[in-house]
């Protein structure tokens, strides 16, 4: 698309949503659809639908009535309510903003006249271009009913009325289809509560058109009985249109039989015309306004008829005058069921014989009332827009310590003003934060979707990597990858443009590390480092130019952290160490400058775990200790002051576990148990708020079979046992759902150790044989798949140890020496690194190899 085609679409997006703050107090909108001015298709295997000469007019009379009591009628050219002759394209887009307007809205009412029919795709709404293959009787450019009932779904009440179905489209335009549908097949309301669908004949049948120039039956029904029952519950109301329709249609022809269909689902909607007072008993209703109304009406008809007649020289023949009565009886009920002054005494001048002073009356009315909504578009646009903006300032202010609250005031900003990119943004952020990835997957989609609809591609590009956020936390590493790739394209072609941007060059900065976050969890180390080593160049280039921007700084410590992550699970200790403390020395410096900002605390707290991490590697647990209580006492305060933070919650969690780790291998096992318990009650909260969260039930897993490693080692192995079912029971549905999830099949082959190591201490060794067995399966597919990976080689190793140590119990010496030394083969090269695992896996196996030589 050019740049030029861009702009026009926007163009015509922006005239039709432009009213969606017009009525936004009354809650209730509608879009009216008029299709008469059918075209002939531009491919030669196609037939076109005939002209129509009523529905623009119906639909005119349907929006003026809906507008005139309290709905917010869409409007199409932006100059008056409804919308008319749209081909497909611009019903797709009436149908998006009536949908966009329903949320939250009382009522939802959507009205359609032209042709509409049964085909083999289902039941079909005709834009102007639609067209029939006449050989299979498929409809190319339609539009399907369930769209524009969809359409209303969002709001409380939805009622869809479809004047259609005229003089069997089929027939006119292929004559020799055989088995041509008629009307519509049977609409089912299914689980859709209120819910109103009124069609303008019965399912399978034929509806008049009427005479050019007069309303049909159906749609002279319609919008009569709405106006002389403003206060009827509408679905009350379609009884009396019933009646009225029915009684017209044999009236316009002889024998005709047209009785309006009518489906409800669920309760019937609880709104009438006027919106409010609304009651029941319709009879009486329309008795009483009818009798009222009637003398002025017939003096008005009269009266205009014969005023008709002298412009045109001659009289009206029986069959002009009967379509001409239809319409100006119409129209006089119309102006009579106002209670505007200057609508009233245009219909006192007409019955008294003064045309010319009414009409002049009706101009000046319909003046005042386009000057009305004007003036109330504009009062209402500034209001919303300003009402928005509060929501918004409220939801930052709140941030900082009650993230629940803060989502609540995004949601409300949103909804205020759905038109917003960045809302929609900060909205999906938001629930992320507090662990509603379904919330914040739909509030990213919508952030996206109006962020390209403006150009504008600062926040399409972050809701993209929301999306990217959102997927890797369910689990979904695919679609995580496939969101990161698009923003680091956006990126990529705004830095190629611009250069000098700092700030596009820092988004793709951010671009390379979520890629690189998603090639970890895949296991993909080398791809990985790669990935966060182009991020970190791009930091280390943004925080020279500019050491006094927070931001670069923190970015480059970030950058530091995830390279040292892979160097760490390469089995490259002392670099790792070298890039965790750079990133601890920023962000010290960062959280002293600013000590309100959680952002920063919460930085120097991960910070102090990811050395601790390295330390224990390193052996040295008095250091990694202090490390990890200095990261426990900022989680803790950090989790006390925003219980609802998520994120927060979590970090205390793993705070907890990584002491309880330190503790285990000081041997104070009871005060293990206490942390790694305090960690699991953490997370067992987490998982049950948010069971789509897959991170949350991982971290579940981790803590059970910690757990269960405190309890074997108190010899408690039934409950250790239990423990570990519990893990392996997440551990399996995970790698399941995702068998490309790297992380998660190493997961399940741990676990399926821990419960080999419970079994074989119970004596239960061919069960034990079988764990040790399938957990060496998926070490043996890892380590294949990923030959530099150290961490998958450290599983392998430890399974050929596990299931060799068992064929030692199980009398089977020589598979037990074929195991170890394949262990100690994987181990051997990697023991001059420095990392105690390795050391003490190849002193391990070296002393079970002798003692099986011997």
């Amino acid at each position: 698309m050019s740049f030029r085609q861009l702009a026009a679409a926007i163009a015509i997006i922006s005239a039709i949503a432009a009213p969606t703050a017009v009525f936004a107090q009354t809650k209730r909108v509608a879009l009216v659809v008029g299709q008469s001015a059918y075209v002939a298709p531009t491919k030669p295997d196609l037939l076109g639908f005939t002209p129509l000469a009523n529905p623009r007019a119906d639909a005119e009379r349907v929006a003026a009535l809906l507008a005139k009591n309290g709905f917010d009628v869409i409007s199409c050219d932006g100059k008056r309510p409804g919308c008319f002759d749209l081909d497909r394209a611009g019903m797709i887009r009436a149908l998006a903003v009536l949908k966009l307007r329903a949320a939250g809205a009382t009522t939802a009412l959507a009205y359609f006249a032209g042709h509409g029919l049964a085909s083999e795709e289902g039941n079909m709404l005709t834009p102007v271009d639609a067209a029939a293959n006449c050989t299979t009787g498929a409809i190319a450019n339609g539009v399907e009913v369930g769209a524009l009932i969809a359409a209303t779904e969002p709001a409380r009440n939805k009622i869809v009325i479809l004047d259609a179905c005229r003089n069997n489209p089929l027939k006119a335009a292929c004559p020799g289809l055989a088995g041509q549908k008629l009307s519509f097949a049977r609409i089912e309301p299914g689980a859709t509560d209120r819910l109103l669908v009124v069609s303008s004949t019965q399912f399978g049948q034929a509806a008049l058109d009427g005479a050019a120039g007069a309303n049909p039956p159906f749609a002279a029904a319609f919008a009569d009985r709405l106006a002389a029952n403003p206060g009827i519950y509408f679905e009350q109301v379609m009884n009396d249109v019933a009646r009225v329709t029915s009684a017209g249609a044999a009236a316009f022809s002889a024998g005709f039989r047209q009785i309006p269909g009518k489906v409800v689902g669920g309760a019937a909607p609880d709104d009438c015309l006027a919106g409010t007072g609304c009651v029941g008993d319709v009879r009486m209703a329309a008795l009483a306004v009818e009798n009222d109304r009637l003398a002025v009406d017939a003096a008005g008809v009269r009266n205009l008829l014969a005023d008709e007649e002298r412009a045109r020289g001659k009289p009206y023949t029986a069959e002009e005058r009967k379509g001409r009565l239809g319409a100006l009886e119409a129209a006089m009920k119309s102006i009579g069921s106002s209670t505007d002054p200057l609508r009233q005494e245009a219909q006192r001048l007409i019955a008294a014989g003064d045309i010319t002073g009414g009409e002049a009356k009706l101009d000046a009315a319909l003046d005042a009332d386009e000057q009305a909504i004007a003036a109330a578009e504009r009062v209402a646009a500034e209001k919303r827009k300003a009402a928005a903006q509060s929501a918004r300032d409220r939801a930052v202010l709140a941030a900082g310590k009650d993230t629940i609250k803060a989502l609540g005031f995004y949601e409300r900003a949103v909804k205020l003003d759905p038109t917003d990119a960045g809302t929609w943004r900060a909205n999906g952020r938001m629930a992320k934060t507090a662990g509603r990835l379904a919330v914040a997957k739909t509030a990213f989609e919508r952030g996206a979707d109006v962020a390209r609809t403006a150009g504008d591609t600062f926040n399409a590009y972050w809701a993209t990597t929301g999306l990217g956020d959102v997927a890797r936390a369910a689990g979904d590493l695919v679609a995580a990858r496939r969101h990161y790739d698009a923003a680091r394209v956006i990126a990529e072609v705004v830095t190629k443009a611009d250069p000098g941007n700092a700030g596009w060059r820092r988004d793709l900065s951010v671009s390379y590390a979520r890629i690189g976050d998603v090639l970890v969890a895949q296991g993909q180390l080398p791809d990985a480092l790669k990935a966060y080593r182009d991020s970190l160049a791009i930091a280390e280039r943004l925080a020279k130019a500019d050491p006094g921007n927070a931001g670069w700084q923190r970015d480059l410590s970030v950058s530091y952290e995830k390279v040292g992550d892979v160097l760490r699970a390469q089995g490259q200790l002392p670099d790792a160490l070298t890039a965790y403390r750079d990133s601890l020395a920023i962000r010290e410096r960062l959280a002293k400058a600013d000590p309100g900002n959680a952002g920063w605390q919460r930085d120097v707290s991960v910070s102090h775990e990811k050395v601790g991490n390295v330390l224990v590697a390193q052996g040295n647990l008095p250091d990694a200790l202090k490390a990890y209580r200095d990261s426990l006492a900022i989680a803790e305060r950090l989790a006390k002051a925003d219980p609802g933070n998520a994120g927060w919650q979590r970090d205390l969690s793993v705070s907890y576990n990584k002491i309880g780790d330190v503790l285990v291998a000081q041997g104070q096992l009871p005060d293990a148990l206490k942390a790694y318990r305090d960690s699991l009650a953490i997370r067992e909260r987490l998982a049950k708020a948010d069971p789509g969260n897959a991170g949350s039930q991982r971290d579940l897993s981790i803590s059970n079979n910690l757990v269960g490693d405190v309890l074997v080692a108190q010899g408690n192995l039934p409950d250790a046992l239990k423990a570990y079912r519990d893990s392996f029971a997440i551990a399996e549905r995970l790698a399941k759902a995702d068998p490309g999830n790297a992380g998660w099949q190493r997961d399940l082959s741990v676990a399926y150790n821990k419960i080999g190591d419970v079994l074989e201490a119970q004596g239960q060794l061919p069960d034990a044989l079988k764990a040790y067995r399938d957990s060496l399966a998926i070490a043996e597919r890892l380590a294949k798949a990923d030959p530099g990976n150290a961490g998958w080689k450290a599983d392998l190793a430890a399974s050929d140890g596990k299931l060799g140590q068992l064929h030692v119990a199980l009398g089977d010496k020589p598979e037990a020496l074929r195991l170890f030394k394949a262990g100690r083969a994987i181990v051997a090269p990697l023991a001059g690194t420095g990392h105690q695992l390795w050391t003490g896996y190849l002193q391990s196996f070296d002393e079970d190899i002798a003692e099986l030589e011997k």
